[in-house]
């Protein structure tokens, strides 16, 4: 039996998708140019397969790990589609809080490690690029968003 046998499809899918919910509130915080996008994807990207191959993941939270890096170029929350950079963030905001309620069917070891997990992406797409006017790689709007990742997927 595998973990993803653990939840049904909805519930997966919404853990799974995170990360694309980690990209738009990030991408959104700082309004970045399509140059910065690029290195905050590519950031992303090579922090999950880095992810992925961490041994001490809880078994559910490797196999999330997994999944996102074989799948997750094929997701589509809407966001590509989406009219606005304010349409992005709140449909990147939704795609987390669904993340948020589907974790609560871990156990509280699991969702730590599943927590720690998102962020450790969403931090490093954050550091990816030296935002103007920012004292640290991580922009005061970034800073925010981060905190709003961690907050909503805690679901306080």
């Amino acid at each position: 039996m595998t973990e993803r046998n653990r939840f049904d499809d909805d519930n997966w899918m919404a853990l799974a998708k995170a990360p694309v919910g980690v990209f738009g509130l990030l991408t959104g915080a700082d309004r970045p140019n399509p140059i910065s996008m690029l290195r905050e994807g590519r950031a992303l990207g090579k922090a999950a397969e880095k992810s992925h191959k961490k041994a001490d993941w809880p078994p559910v939270v490797h196999e999330l790990a997994e999944y996102f890096v074989a799948h997750g170029k094929d997701f589509s929350d809407g966001s590509s589609t989406v009219d606005s950079m304010d349409a992005l963030v709140q449909s990147s905001r939704q795609t987390l809080v669904d993340a948020g309620r589907a974790a609560v069917a871990m156990n509280a070891e699991e969702r730590e490690a599943y927590i720690e997990w998102v962020l450790g992406l969403a931090g490093a797409m954050a550091r990816a690029v030296d935002e103007k006017g920012a004292t640290d790689r991580i922009s005061a709007d970034e800073a925010r968003a981060l905190q709003e990742i961690e907050t909503v997927l805690r679901g306080t």
